[in-house]
């Protein structure tokens, strides 16, 4: 307790520097958890939430693939149901949705824009492709969504524009050229109207109607002209389970035939999920190199604390000497005085890097699946680390306790000068 005292009445001594100390402690041991915490979430990112990731999968004509600057045709249907049997046959396991675009002619009504715009009839396969279609997703606005089923009416969805061009409501009735024969005509009717998210009052987005694959199909659509033709878009997506299956599924489609100088299989959600983290990355990369420099100038204004505080306490420790006090209990003391200073400031840092790590991740990634809080292996690195420092400011304060030198308290004092009487006289 005596010497507890005696630490506690040395450290309020010098409130301001030891105050002042305190608060780097704690600055130190907050960015350090904080900085741990940004690189181990960009490090989860990469790897373990990166491996969970569902993956859709396209494949397209690579440009310049035929040379001379031309490229190959899109796959047709009959080239993507080889190929899916013989991933089936490896045993690759997928789902896909798809989407299909062709030029429509409509009777009574006309497209939103310039006159040279046309109206495209989009089949989906499912709810997913609605999302996913070729402008993006969709938003419905009134009425009802499209039936999927394969026993729906013909039912169609059109854009706000061009239901307010062409005074349209859901249940209004459109008759749309057959690409099977001129002379005759299809009837579909609206059963929602939708509005596209790119919130363009004009062009393609608004101008497509949408359809189930089943009114595209049982209409000869997909007939009437070939995938590349102007207006004729065929997209097949392949939905896998992760990253992995993903690269098995494009090894795969190589055994199976696919000409890789022609095609090239990519994934676009793999894409979107990479640039969705490239943010938290860019921030990782360089707090790292901010947290290397937080650490060292740490550790150097420790010392600095630490240096000025003995070189002040020299005559203290020669007087105590004197009066008998043993080198081991002073040793003690300054090993107490430091302790008292650091342990708390590491504490209180800690838990404040632990509420500020969120905050911070937020700030550079949305991402779904991020922890929440500072993982127990990124705390104990902290709290290992600053146990190492607090031993070590104390291990140098109880040695500068034992090497202190008891000859200085025998050193010769230079007497003071003294004035003759001589001097005395003719200085009066």
């Amino acid at each position: 307790m005596f010497v507890l005292k005696n630490a506690w009445r040395a450290i309020t001594r010098a409130k301001a520097r030891n105050i002042t100390f305190l608060i780097i402690c704690v600055a130190v041991s907050a960015s350090t958890v904080v900085g741990l915490f940004i690189m181990q979430t960009d490090k989860d990112a990469q790897t373990t939430i990166y491996d969970t990731q569902r993956v859709d999968a396209v494949i397209s004509p690579k440009a310049n693939g035929l040379g001379n600057g031309k490229t190959a045709r899109p796959l047709g249907w009959e080239q993507y149901s080889a190929y899916a049997q013989g991933l089936q046959m490896t045993g690759n396991q997928f789902n896909v949705y798809y989407y299909e675009t062709a030029p429509a002619k409509f009777r009574n009504i006309h497209a939103v824009g310039s006159q040279s715009q046309d109206l495209q009839l989009v089949g989906l396969s499912d709810a997913t492709a609605i999302d996913k279609g070729p402008y993006g997703s969709i938003t419905r606005t009134n009425g009802s969504n499209i039936d999927f089923s394969n026993n729906s009416s013909d039912s169609v969805l059109v854009s706000q524009a061009l239901a307010s061009a062409n005074k349209l409501k859901p249940g209004s009735q459109l008759s749309m050229e057959d690409p099977k024969d001129p002379n005759k005509t299809i009837e579909v009717k609206v059963a929602g109207i939708y509005k596209p998210a790119n919130k363009t009052s004009s062009g393609p987005s608004t101008n497509a109607v949408y359809s189930s694959f089943t009114t595209f199909g049982s209409h000869g659509f997909d007939q009437a002209s070939k995938p590349g033709d102007p207006g004729h878009d065929l997209k097949v997506v392949f939905q896998l389970s992760s990253p992995a299956a993903y690269d098995s599924f494009k090894e795969n489609l190589s055994k199976s035939g696919l000409n890789q100088k022609q095609y090239e299989v990519n994934s676009p959600s793999l894409r979107d999920y990479n640039n969705s983290i490239e943010p938290l990355h860019k921030v990782a990369s360089k707090v790292r190199m901010a947290l290397i420099a937080i650490l060292v100038f740490g550790a150097i204004l420790a010392l600095a604390w630490l240096a000025f505080g003995l070189m002040q306490r020299g005559n203290e420790l020669a007087m105590a000497i004197a009066i008998g006090v043993t080198k081991p209990r002073i040793g003690w003391q300054l090993a107490l005085e430091t302790l008292i200073i650091t342990l708390p400031g590491l504490a209180l840092g800690i838990g404040a890097g632990s509420a500020l790590s969120p905050l911070a991740v937020r700030s550079a990634t949305s991402l779904p699946g991020i922890r929440q809080t500072p993982a127990l292996s990124t705390l104990w690195q902290v709290v290992g680390l600053g146990f190492l420092v607090c031993a070590i400011l104390a291990m140098l304060a109880s040695l500068y306790a034992a090497a202190f030198r008891t000859s200085r308290l025998y050193a010769p004092v230079t007497p003071l000068p003294h004035t003759s009487d001589t001097d005395s006289k003719e200085t009066a």
